[in-house]
């Protein structure tokens, strides 16, 4: 029994990380299918010259995701030194529904980037109108969405969060007030990309 309780536990997180590997496959040959699909002549080569020149004017958005990276991480690397490894387990359980919810944000910068190169083509007045009528919009979005998360975390949360990882409910109502900022963010972000 004690062999079948190792064995199983030293299985489990290979069986789940090779069903994540097998997730991002598939979700790659989709991507990469669909594009075939719309672009009939694409073709896989590479071109130096013209990598570098993506390079040279992507240098501001990797230092931009360089240090949103730092952002993210900052904070397990304080808790652990400040509280210990316990605290960054309940800290980590809330802010994972944080995560969770960037797919809000995401769908939001997936549809209005092309509509909005499209208006700083054609406007760049109203394109910067846009832009800041987006922010207002999204902004009041985001005040209320995590209003409602903050108020509703007791209620919904609990049929996820049990033993000691209940008190991560209190995490997951304060992180989630970042999560306008987030979003507003990426409405400047989309604004700089354009």
């Amino acid at each position: 029994r004690i062999m079948k309780l190792l064995f199983l536990n030293h299985l489990k997180p290979n069986v789940i990380f090779q069903g994540i590997f097998f997730c991002y496959l598939i979700y790659a040959l989709i991507n990469l299918y669909a594009l075939k699909k719309e672009n009939q002549g694409i073709s896989f080569t590479v071109q130096f010259k013209e990598w570098l020149k993506i390079m040279k004017n992507s240098v501001v958005f990797v230092l931009i995701s360089f240090f949103a990276g730092l952002y993210f991480k900052i904070d397990i690397f304080l808790l652990n030194y400040l509280k210990g490894q316990h605290t960054i387990g309940v800290y980590s359980a809330g802010y994972k529904f944080l995560e969770a919810l960037m797919f809000v944000p995401a769908s939001y910068n997936i549809v209005s980037i092309p509509i909005l190169s499209k208006i700083f083509a054609h406007n760049r007045k109203f394109f910067l109108e846009r832009i800041k009528r987006d922010f207002i919009y999204v902004g009041i979005f985001g005040i209320f969405f995590s209003f409602s998360l903050a108020l509703g975390a007791p209620y919904f949360l609990p049929l996820f969060l049990k033993g000691d990882y209940f008190n991560s409910i209190a995490v997951f109502q304060i992180i989630i007030f970042a999560f306008p900022l987030l979003f507003v963010t990426s409405i400047m972000l989309n604004g700089l990309y354009i």
